[in-house]
C-alpha cells in the first residue's frame, strides 16, 4: 500500500440530511493449506464473468466503448458525433444554476463543470465556483440520479470542497475500493484525492480526503479495474500519458511528449478507458471562434501510447456559441458527454450528449436462461458496439467449475428470436420452436467480429455454451523473458508436475513460477506463517508477497476444472518506483518503475530525479529514504553511521534515523540486493 499519504477531513453543517444507499462491492479471499491439495469450495458460489487472458488484457470491462475502428485499423471510418441538437430529447440540462446555489449563497454566480464519473447507481460531477470577480471561491460535488425519463435529479450537493481539490479537473471510480478519485489541479497539480463514495451521497457527511503526491503533474484521470491501473494525462505535453497501478505508484509514461502547432490551441480535458484503449478529450480554445464548428475531439490510444485514431463531435445545437467537452462517462450500457454550454457571460448550461442511439448493446449471460436477465438487475458483464464497423466480440471465460467455454449463442430481446442455421446453411432469426426443422443455433466463437448484428438501440444477449471437462489448463509466461514453451493440461484431482522451465532472461536467474488465476483475476499469495489464498493484485493483506512454486512442482487442485491458470516466470528480481515526495516533476523527469536484480556480487545502477527535472519550481534535490512496501519498513542508520537496520516507521532503535541515500549529479546511484527477490523498494525523494 501507498504510505506516503495525508488526511484531510472537511465537517459539513447543514440543516438537513439525505440518506441513500451504498453501492457496495463485494471482494472474494480463498484460504489454503496445501499448495499441491488445493481444496476448492464444492458449494459453488453463483456464475459470474471475468476475464480470460491478463497477459493480453483481452477482457471488457463495463466501461467498454469506441473500440471498434482500432480492432481493424485498416477500415477507413470517419466519426462525426452530432451530440446536441434542438430536437434531440437528451438535450437536457445535468443541473440548472439555481440547483447549484447554497442558500444565502447570492454573490457566486459562475459555476463551471469538470469531471464526472459514474458508480453503477450515481453520477458525480465536479464544478468550480467563481465570484463577480472571477475568483473562485469553491469547488463542489453533486451526485445525482439519472431518472427514467432522461433528466437528472440531485441526491446530494456537497460545497466548501476547494480545500483540497482546487479545480477538481476530472474524477473516477475505482470499483475496487469503492471510491471517487479526483484530478485535483490548479494549486496542486500533482494532487490526487480519493473519498468513499458513499460520503458524496450524504451531504450532511463528514468529507474524509486522502491525499496522494504522485511523481508528475497531471490534469485528468481514469481507473481501470481489470488492469488496477490509472492513466493520468500530463500537463505539459499533449499526447503523453502516464499508467499508475492502483496505489498510485508511477509505472511508466506513454505516447508522444511532442506538442507538434496544430495541438497549440487544443485544451486537454476529461479522460476514459477500457481494457485495451484510452480515450482522451481535447477542447478547441482559439482559432475557432467565427463559425464554432468542431470544438472537441476524441483521440484514441493503445495503452502503449500508440496513436489508434480521432473522433470528431461536431456540436451542431448552434454555430453561435462555445461547447466545451469537460468529461467521458461509460456505464454499463450508455455514453455520455458532459459540455460546458454558455447561455450568458454570467452563466452556464451544463449538458450530455447520449450518443448510445449509435449503437448496440451486448451483455454476456453465462448461459441461456434469458428470463433471469432480462429486464432484471444482474452481474452480466455487458459492452457497447457501433454498428456498421467491425468489431471483436471479448474474449471471456466463464466461472463455470468442470466446464469448457465452447462459443456463444445469439438472442435478441426485444423481438425474441434466437439466431439459427437451417440445413441448406441459411442463417436467420427465428423464436424458438419456430425454426425450421434440423436447425441449429449458431455458436459464436470467442473474439469472432461482428458489425451489425443487432438493431440501433437494441439489447442483444450471448448466451455462454459449455462442455464437460475434469482438466485444467496451464500456460507460461515468459515475463520479460524469451523462449517458448507448451501449455500444460491437468486432470484436476489427479495432476501433474509443471514443465521445466524453458525461458531465459538477461542477467536473471529463474526462480520458479508465480500462478495467476485468469476466470477470477487474482494471484495466488502467502505470508511468513504459510497462509496462502488467491487475491486481488493490491489488495492482498499486509504481509503476503506472491508464491513461488518450484520448477516442475506438482499441481493437482490448483483452479477449478475448466479454468487457466498463468504461471509468469519469477526472476531474482525486485521492483523499484521512485516517488517524488511532493515534488512537481515534468515530462522530461518521469522515471518509470523498473526491476533490479536481488544477486550476491551483482550491482544496479539506478536513476532517479534530479533538480532539473522539476516543473516550475526551484528545489535541490538531496536524496531518498529508501522504503519497502511488502514489510512496510524503512532503511535507518544509527546516529554514528556505523549500523543500518530495516525497520516499521516508530519501532526503529534509539538515536536511529532514515537512512540518505545519495545519488550523483545525473541522478544515478548504485544498488545491490537492497530488497528480496519479487519485492518492491520506493525511493522517496528529498528536497530543500
Amino acid at each position: 500500500m501507498n504510505k506516503f499519504i495525508k488526511t484531510f477531513i472537511i465537517v459539513l453543517i447543514l440543516t438537513f440530511s439525505i440518506t441513500v444507499t451504498a453501492f457496495a462491492t463485494e471482494f472474494e479471499t480463498t484460504n489454503t493449506k496445501s499448495i499441491s491439495q488445493f481444496e476448492l469450495n464444492s458449494s459453488y458460489e453463483k456464475v459470474d464473468l471475468f476475464l480470460e487472458d491478463k497477459s493480453q488484457s483481452n477482457a471488457i470491462s463495463k466501461y467498454s466503448i469506441l473500440s471498434q475502428e482500432t480492432i481493424f485499423p485498416d477500415v477507413n471510418i470517419n466519426v462525426t458525433l452530432k451530440a446536441l441538437t434542438k430536437s434531440d430529447t437528451d438535450f437536457i440540462d445535468i443541473l440548472d444554476t439555481t440547483d447549484l446555489r447554497i442558500p444565502g449563497d447570492v454573490t457566486n454566480y459562475y459555476f463551471g463543470l469538470q469531471g464526472g464519473c459514474y458508480d453503477g447507481q450515481y453520477y458525480y460531477y465536479s464544478f468550480i465556483v467563481k465570484n463577480a470577480s472571477g475568483t473562485q471561491v469553491d469547488t463542489r460535488i453533486a451526485c445525482v440520479e439519472k431518472n427514467t425519463d432522461g433528466s437528472f435529479s440531485v441526491v446530494a450537493l456537497n460545497s466548501g470542497l476547494i480545500d483540497p481539490l482546487q479545480h477538481a479537473n476530472d474524477m473516477t471510480y475505482n470499483e475496487n475500493t469503492d471510491e471517487i478519485v479526483i484530478a485535483c489541479c490548479s494549486e496542486y497539480e500533482q494532487r490526487i484525492c480519493t473519498i468513499s463514495a458513499e460520503q458524496l451521497q450524504n451531504e450532511s457527511a463528514p468529507k474524509n480526503f486522502i491525499e496522494y503526491d504522485i511523481s508528475c503533474v497531471i490534469s485528468s484521470i481514469d481507473y481501470n479495474k481489470t488492469r488496477n491501473q490509472y492513466v493520468v494525462s500530463t500537463k505539459e505535453a499533449k499526447n503523453y500519458l502516464v499508467v499508475l497501478d492502483g496505489n498510485f505508484n508511477l509505472i511508466k509514461g506513454i505516447g508522444d511528449k511532442t506538442t507538434y502547432t496544430s495541438d497549440e490551441n487544443w485544451n486537454r480535458q476529461g479522460i476514459s478507458c477500457d481494457n485495451k484503449y484510452i480515450y482522451y478529450s481535447y477542447f478547441l480554445s482559439s482559432g475557432n471562434t467565427t463559425t464554432y464548428t468542431l470544438q472537441n475531439k476524441i483521440r484514441i490510444f493503445d495503452w502503449s501510447g500508440n496513436y489508434i485514431k480521432t473522433l470528431l463531435i461536431d456540436v451542431v445545437e448552434g454555430t453561435d456559441r462555445i461547447y466545451e467537452i469537460e468529461n467521458i462517462i461509460f456505464t454499463d450500457d450508455k455514453v455520455l458527454l458532459g459540455f460546458n454550454c454558455p447561455v450568458t457571460s454570467q452563466n452556464r448550461r451544463f449538458c450530455y450528449a447520449d450518443i448510445t442511439d449509435l449503437t448496440y448493446h451486448i451483455e454476456y449471460c453465462p448461459d441461456e436462461n434469458i428470463n433471469e436477465y432480462i429486464g432484471v438487475e444482474n452481474d452480466n458483464v455487458s459492452s457497447i458496439m457501433f454498428r456498421g464497423i467491425p468489431t471483436e466480440l471479448y474474449k471471456f471465460r466463464v466461472k463455470q467449475p468442470g466446464k469448457n467455454f465452447v462459443g456463444w449463442t445469439l438472442y435478441r430481446s426485444e423481438v425474441d428470436k434466437w439466431y439459427y442455421e437451417t440445413p441448406s446453411g441459411t442463417k436467420s432469426w427465428y423464436k424458438e420452436g419456430s425454426q425450421p426443422t434440423g436447425s441449429t443455433k449458431v455458436i459464436y466463437e470467442d473474439k469472432k467480429a461482428v458489425t451489425q448484428t443487432g438493431a440501433s438501440g437494441e439489447h442483444l444477449l450471448m448466451c455462454a455454451q459449455w462442455e464437460t471437462t475434469n482438466k485444467f489448463n496451464v500456460t507460461f509466461v515468459s515475463n520479460g523473458g524469451t523462449g517458448t514453451m507448451s501449455n500444460l493440461e491437468v486432470v484436476y484431482g489427479t495432476g501433474a508436475n509443471l514443465t521445466t522451465n524453458a525461458f531465459s532472461k538477461t542477467n536473471r536467474t529463474f526462480k520458479g513460477w508465480n500462478a495467476y488465476w485468469s476466470e477470477l483475476n487474482k494471484w495466488y499469495y502467502t505470508d511468513s506463517n504459510g497462509n496462502r489464498g488467491w487475491y486481488t493484485e493490491g489488495f492482498e493483506p499486509d504481509g503476503y508477497k506472491k508464491y513461488v512454486y518450484s520448477d516442475g512442482q506438482n499441481v493437482v487442485q490448483t483452479v477449478y476444472a475448466g479454468s487457466n491458470v498463468y504461471m509468469y516466470a519469477a526472476w531474482d528480481e525486485y521492483k523499484v518506483y521512485c516517488n517524488a515526495n511532493g515534488a512537481k516533476i515534468g515530462i522530461s523527469g518521469i522515471k518509470p518503475m523498473i526491476t533490479a536484480r536481488n544477486s550476491t556480487g551483482y550491482t544496479n545502477y539506478i536513476e532517479t530525479f534530479t533538480s532539473d527535472d522539476l516543473y516550475l519550481e526551484e528545489r535541490t534535490f538531496n536524496g531518498c529514504y529508501l522504503y519497502r512496501e511488502e514489510i512496510d519498513s524503512w532503511y535507518y542508520e544509527s546516529s554514528d553511521g556505523a549500523q543500518r537496520k530495516w525497520c516499521k516507521e516508530g519501532s526503529q532503535p534509539a538515536g536511529y534515523k532514515k537512512y540518505l541515500k545519495t545519488f550523483n549529479s545525473d541522478g544515478v546511484a548504485s544498488f545491490g540486493g537492497t530488497a528480496l527477490a519479487g519485492e518492491t523498494l520506493v525511493l522517496v525523494a528529498q528536497w530543500s
